[in-house]
C-alpha cells in the first residue's frame, strides 16, 4: 500500500541515502523532467499525512516517502514556486552545472487559475537586465499540485538574483483572463 501512494527514491550501489539525500533526490526529480512529480507531491499544500522508509531491496536502497494524502485544509494561497521568492540555497540543486538538473517549476492555486499552451515565462538576471532564454513546458495532471509549469534558466552560476516572470495566466471569474 506504501509503494502504491509515495514517491519512490531507489538508490545505486551498495551505499544506503540519508533522508536529506532522498529528499534532493524527489526535489531534483532528475528523470522526470515531463512531470516533475516527485516535486509536485511534496510541494502540494494540501498534503498532509506523510511517512518515510528505507529498505534494503535486490542489492540497492529504496526509500519512500508517502505523499498521496492531500486531505489537509488547504492554506489560501496564489501559487508554489521552486525556487521559492525570496533568498534560495543554491545547495538544493543537486548540480547547479548542470542546467537540465536545475528545472525550477511554478504551481499556481487551480481554484483561481489555470496555466496552459499559452503561458510563458521570462527570467531577468538582475545583475545586467539581461533576459534569459527558457522553454516553457505545461506539467500535465496527476503528478501532485496542478496545474504546473516547469523552465530551466539554463544558468551555470546561481550566486545572482533573477525577476521570474510569469505571463499568460488565466484568471477565473475576470472578463480578461
Amino acid at each position: 500500500d506504501a509503494c502504491g501512494h509515495s514517491n519512490i527514491f531507489r538508490g545505486w550501489g551498495g551505499s544506503a541515502y540519508t533522508a536529506d539525500e532522498c529528499i534532493h533526490g524527489w526535489m531534483d526529480d532528475f528523470g522526470n523532467l515531463t512531470t516533475l512529480g516527485h516535486r509536485r507531491w511534496i510541494l502540494h499544500p494540501r498534503l498532509n499525512t506523510s511517512a518515510f522508509g528505507s529498505v534494503w531491496y535486490n542489492s540497492n536502497w529504496a526509500s519512500l516517502l508517502y505523499v498521496f494524502d492531500t486531505t489537509a485544509v488547504t492554506p489560501a494561497y496564489d501559487f508554489v514556486a521552486f525556487p521559492s521568492p525570496g533568498y534560495f540555497p543554491k545547495q538544493c540543486f543537486a548540480d547547479p552545472a548542470d542546467a537540465e538538473r536545475t528545472r525550477w517549476s511554478f504551481s499556481a492555486d487551480s481554484t483561481k487559475y489555470d496555466l496552459d499552451g499559452t503561458t510563458s515565462v521570462t527570467v531577468t538576471r538582475q545583475s545586467n537586465s539581461q533576459d534569459i532564454p527558457v522553454t516553457t513546458l505545461v506539467m500535465g495532471a496527476g503528478y501532485g499540485i496542478t496545474p504546473t509549469i516547469s523552465f530551466n534558466p539554463n544558468e551555470s552560476t546561481l550566486d545572482e538574483t533573477y525577476q521570474v516572470t510569469i505571463h499568460d495566466i488565466l484568471k477565473y471569474g475576470t472578463p480578461d483572463t
